[in-house]
């Protein structure tokens, strides 16, 4: 999707969040912060909610990224567990 159209639909997302309100019913997202972040991770939790997804998040101490398993390991079994990350 190039930038006008992603644009495009972030306004029509915006502008008419009840035709959204189910674009990511029954969908998980996992979200890997490399460290805390208030903003971000209350925009994105609260933005799969109100599209209906669910989101969890993991931090890397909590998974040990790159030190027990690494960043190529997590991604693919992340990839078996949620729709997206």
């Amino acid at each position: 999707m190039n930038f006008s159209k992603t644009l495009s639909l972030a306004f029509n997302i915006k502008s008419y969040p009840e035709l959204f309100a189910s674009a990511l019913k029954g969908k998980t997202l996992a979200m890997i912060f490399e460290k805390p972040s208030l903003r971000t991770r209350a925009t994105l939790d609260v933005g799969i909610y109100q599209l209906g997804g669910f989101s969890g998040c993991f931090l890397p101490m909590e998974i040990n990224l790159g030190k027990r398993e690494s960043v190529h390991d997590v991604a693919k079994n992340l990839e078996h567990m949620v729709h997206g990350s």
